[in-house]
This record gives structure tokens, sequence and C-alpha cells, in this order.
């Protein structure tokens, strides 16, 4: 995840190349449209805010099959 003019994208692969911006759905969920073939069908991030307001975590939903999906603060 990154800020880029003024919003987040989710930046994957070999520098960053691929971008997904995200638009803002409900709370704290977040959808992306990753598959160029369905270009309709959204994916969500999902983020998990812990107790002192900041996200602690994100689901990255298209990455879930996988056990890739989650990616976890580990400091800041």
């Amino acid at each position: 995840m990154r800020e880029e003019a003024g919003g987040l994208v989710i930046a994957v692969g070999p520098e960053g190349r691929t971008r997904w911006p995200l638009t803002h759905f409900d709370r704290d969920t977040f959808l992306y449209f990753p598959d160029p073939e369905m270009p309709t069908r959204p994916s969500a991030a999902q983020f998990r805010i812990g107790p002192d307001g900041v996200a602690a975590a994100v689901e990255i939903e298209n990455f879930a099959g996988n056990g890739w999906g989650t990616l976890t603060r580990i400091g800041r």
C-alpha cells in the first residue's frame, strides 16, 4: 500500500509496477479492480484498525486464496 496523488494504491510486483487504485466503499473497506478481463468485478481490501486508531493489518482479497492476503504492520 502506498499513497499516490492523495489516494491509496496497492502496488505489487517488481518495483511496484502493477498498481490498483483503491476506492472507498464502507468504513474500513476499499475496492479495487485487479482483473483486466473482468474490469467491472471488484476485489476488496479490508483494513483492521488497532486500538490506537491506526491500521494494524490489511486483508487483500485476491491474494487471500494463496495465503498471501493478510499484510500485518510491523512498525511505524
